[in-house]
């Protein structure tokens, strides 16, 4: 197997390279020419979106689509960089970090909210969910909020404390309260939106958990506390997640990477919070996640029940959700392992860039900048830490032993 740490530290400079800037899933109203003829119309919006996601081939270049930084990316690029750090010797790679983390203020929107937030750098299909680029949302703000909340526990630097407890502030004052009652609490997952979405309130929950843990914030922890018990008050019998509740408002069914995100944010939750319950519904979670979203080869999954396409995000989530999870079972570690040797010997190439789909005929082999890129480094990131770990386990035991 070709080292994680190896091939990540290749896939950030392919990235770095190229400033971290790229094209998106959901960028195709970045286009002035479907913008001019989609307008505000919903359909023909979400149908310019759906289709160029769908794309064998990249018609973004064609349609004068140009090449952007992405909120998200820049975050779990900058994650990357500390993970990497703590695994190296030197100082070269916390000020990659710190470069990028200035860069998400300068695109944050705080001058427009109650605090730091941020949103995808292409307007949405759906006008309802962001009619502008950058209009900030849930699922953006908290993966960028973790990233400076990591940076803090790196650097013990207060401003990067202050901007996440900024970001808190956004999720609490300016996202809509669809439900607060004995289920729990449920945000929605844009500004003025009533649509619930599992996998956001999931996010949310986890970073109102670790800034409150950092701060002692009680007030943050109970809405943490709440947020998350609606999240798991969702879970199916078998395990899993639907997209949104009900589930008939839900797009998608029991598909790969949104289950994932809701997993690594239960996990998150963990790390501040001895809750029984949210464990088990992890445990329950994690297992349908292997069973049924990942071939024996280590092969993602798009959802449940159909295979293809073999999308480079749900092999990422899989190798960072089973990397964090080894700290609690060991044994996950080797399912981590085994995605990663798929990932990399189906999706990677020699330039150092990860590719987006395989499909059943067809291969998408051009790159995304945040799907393929900024996910992939920041799994295998993860996944080098958790074998550093085990590894100093071993070495532990092996010590108290006197094998050495």
């Amino acid at each position: 197997m070709r080292s994680p740490l190896d091939t990540c530290i290749s896939a950030l400079s392919w990235a770095e390279q190229r400033d971290y800037a790229g094209f998106g899933k959901g960028d195709a109203l970045n286009s002035p020419i479907l913008r001019k003829i989609a307008g505000r119309n919903r359909f023909l919006r979400s149908s310019f979106v759906f289709l160029l996601s769908r794309s064998p081939i990249n018609l973004r270049p064609i349609l004068a689509i140009e090449a952007q930084q992405n909120p998200k990316a820049l975050a779990l690029f900058a994650r990357t960089y500390l993970n990497i750090q703590a695994l190296t010797d030197g100082d070269a790679w916390t000020p990659k970090a710190v470069s990028l983390l200035g860069s998400l203020l300068e695109l944050s929107g705080v001058s427009s909210y109650s605090g730091h937030c941020w949103g995808a750098e292409h307007p949405r299909g759906d006008p309802s969910l962001g009619a502008e680029a950058y209009f900030p949302g849930t699922v953006v703000t908290c993966e960028v909020g973790e990233a400076f909340l990591d940076a803090f526990q790196r650097t013990h630097d207060e401003e990067y404390l202050e901007v996440a407890k900024s970001a808190t502030e956004f999720i609490r004052r300016d996202l809509t309260v669809i439900e607060r009652d004995d289920s729990g609490l449920c945000l929605s997952y844009v500004p003025s939106h009533s649509w619930k979405v599992i996998n956001s309130n999931a996010k949310s929950a986890a970073l109102m958990a670790r800034t409150g843990s950092i701060t002692l914030d009680e007030s943050l922890l109970e809405d943490a506390r709440a947020n998350m018990k609606w999240v798991i008050g969702k879970q199916t019998r078998s395990g899993a997640w639907f997209y949104a509740d009900p589930p008939e408002a839900s797009h998608v069914s029991h598909d790969n990477y949104h289950t994932g995100f809701i997993l690594s944010s239960l996990y998150e939750y963990l790390q501040s919070n001895e809750d029984r319950d949210v464990l088990n519904a992890y445990k329950t979670g994690l297992e349908f996640y292997e069973n049924h979203l990942f071939m024996p080869d280590g092969a993602p999954k798009w959802r449940y029940n159909r295979a293809y396409p073999l999308d480079i995000k749900g092999a990422a989530q899989g190798i960072l959700n089973f990397s964090l999870a080894s700290e609690l079972f060991p044994e996950k570690l080797e399912v981590a392992e085994r995605i990663a040797i798929w990932m990399i010997d189906n999706m990677w190439t020699p330039e150092g860039r990860f590719f987006y789909q395989k499909g059943r005929f067809l291969t998408k082999k051009y790159t995304l900048m945040r799907w393929c890129q900024s996910w992939s480094c920041f799994a295998l990131s993860v996944l080098a830490g958790a074998q550093r770990c085990a590894k100093n386990a071993a070495d532990r035991v092996s010590e108290s032993r006197g094998d050495r």
